[in-house]
C-alpha cells in the first residue's frame, strides 16, 4: 500500500521525497489559519445581526419568545 502521507519506500522508488526532514514538515499553513479565523469571525458577526433583525421582526422577547411565538 502506498504510503499517503509522503516519503515512504513507495514515494522513493517513484523519485519522490525520500528525506526524513521532509516528514517534519507543518500540516497547515498560518497565514492560511489566520486568513480563515478572519473571515469566520466576520461571517458570525454578520449571522449575529440577521438573527437579532429577525428576533426583532418576529417579537422574539426573553426566554419566552424562543418557547412560543405571538401569533
Amino acid at each position: 500500500m502506498a504510503d499517503l502521507a509522503g516519503g515512504g519506500p513507495d514515494m522513493a522508488m517513484m523519485g519522490g521525497p525520500s528525506n526524513s526532514d521532509d516528514n517534519n514538515k507543518e500540516v497547515f499553513d498560518m497565514d492560511a489559519f489566520r486568513y480563515n479565523f478572519r473571515k469566520m469571525d466576520k461571517i458570525r458577526s454578520f449571522m449575529g445581526i440577521v438573527a437579532g433583525c429577525v428576533a426583532g421582526v418576529l417579537g422574539l422577547t426573553g426566554l419566552s419568545g424562543l418557547v412560543e411565538i405571538k401569533r
